[in-house]
């Protein structure tokens, strides 16, 4: 069975560059469907947090907040437009004084490179809360500079927050 998908040839777009031939705005769908495997390229680096990329990467960070300190946002990883999927592991960990009327988010956010973010893991600002966290979230970007950062809220005298992040980033296209 032929089935027309425009969006094939949108995806491939995203490689920064197709030849399309006829035929290729349509996908075949066997009558039998078999399980198929993600092949993403080989990690071509283990890096400090931060930096741009535009192939598979693994890193990670580490933030410890003791006493009373600012809100904090840190980047961890940003990468440009494709077919990626992310193996996402989170710690964390708090002790001190229980205010969630603050609002202070303790979170890993994914945001767009207008800025604007969602929380993938949020941390309760409750004492002796203490989480891990792993996903595995797979995104076609259609622009560069989507990135992760890591938010810690104000901490205030005898608080205690610890969190780690470690980002399996493998581009598929």
């Amino acid at each position: 069975m032929r089935v027309p998908s425009p969006r094939l040839i949108r995806l491939g777009s995203l490689s920064r560059g197709v030849q399309v031939d006829p035929g290729d705005a349509e996908v075949v769908v066997p009558g039998i469907l078999q399980p198929t495997i993600e092949l993403s390229s080989p990690i071509d680096k283990v890096v400090v947090a931060g930096g741009t990329f535009n192939d598979s990467v693994f890193t990670g960070l580490v933030v410890n907040r003791i006493g009373a300190q600012a809100a904090a946002s840190t980047g961890v990883l940003i990468v440009d437009r494709g077919a990626w999927s992310f193996d996402l592991t989170v710690q964390a960990s708090f002790s001190g004084t229980s205010n969630l009327a603050l609002g202070n988010p303790d979170e890993l956010l994914l945001a767009d490179p207008d800025g604007a973010a969602f929380p993938l893991f949020h941390l309760p600002r409750i004492t002796g809360v203490s989480m891990t966290w792993a996903q595995t979230f797979r995104f076609v970007f259609q622009r560069d500079g989507f990135n992760f950062q890591l938010v810690t809220g104000i901490t205030v005298a005898a608080d205690l927050l610890s969190m780690s992040v470690s980002v399996n980033a493998r581009k598929s296209l």
